[in-house]
C-alpha cells in the first residue's frame, strides 16, 4: 500500500474528478438503484464543465488524493458560501469523497486538516450530510465536528434532510 499524495487539482485532471463525484454520489444515494430524480440530478449537476470551473475559480480551493495517477478522493471547498445556520462560517465543504476501496486510509481525516489549513484564519467550515449517510456522521462526530443545525436538500422537489456540521476556530 503506497502512500496517497494529496495536492490541488489542475484542469486537466476535471474529467476524473467529476467521473469521482458521480461514482461517489450515485454510490450514497442510489441505495435502492438509481432513481429516475437521482440519475437527472447527476446528469444535470455534476458535469466536466462545472468541475473544471470549481478547479479554476478563485472561490474555490479543488484537492485530489492520488494514489500514482489514480485519483481516490475529492476535496472541494467553497468560498463563497455561507453558512444557513452561522454568517459567519464563509467555507463549506462543498464535497468530501473518497472511493469506497481507499476510505480506512485516513484521506478524510487528511482532508479535514487540509480544510482547516485552507478556511482556519477564515472562522472556519461548515458541511451538510445526508440524514441517512450514517458512516459519515460518524466519522464527522469522530473529527469533533458540532453538529450546527439542519437543511434540506432539494431532489427533483423532493426535501431531504441534511445535517450541518461544523468546525468553528474564531469564537
Amino acid at each position: 500500500m503506497s502512500d496517497l499524495i494529496i495536492r490541488e487539482l489542475n484542469g486537466s485532471e476535471a474529467p476524473q474528478a467529476t467521473a469521482l463525484a458521480i461514482e461517489v454520489w450515485l454510490h450514497t444515494y442510489g441505495v435502492n438503484g438509481i432513481e429516475p430524480d437521482q440519475a437527472r440530478y447527476v446528469l444535470d449537476n455534476i458535469s466536466e464543465q462545472s468541475m473544471a470551473e470549481m478547479i479554476h475559480s478563485p472561490h474555490h480551493k479543488v484537492f485530489g488524493a492520488f494514489e500514482g495517477k489514480g485519483l481516490a478522493a475529492l476535496l472541494v471547498l467553497d468560498g463563497s458560501s455561507v453558512c444557513p445556520s452561522d454568517n459567519e462560517l464563509r467555507w463549506e465543504i462543498h464535497k468530501l469523497y473518497v472511493k469506497d476501496q481507499f476510505k480506512g486510509r485516513g484521506l478524510g481525516r487528511r482532508f479535514l486538516q487540509v480544510a482547516e489549513e485552507v478556511c482556519g484564519s477564515d472562522g472556519g467550515y461548515w458541511l451538510t450530510v445526508y440524514h441517512g449517510n450514517a458512516s459519515a456522521i460518524a466519522f464527522y462526530k469522530a473529527m469533533h465536528l458540532a453538529l450546527w443545525g439542519e437543511t434540506y436538500f432539494n431532489l427533483q422537489g423532493k426535501l431531504n434532510l441534511n445535517y450541518i456540521y461544523a468546525l468553528k476556530t474564531k469564537v
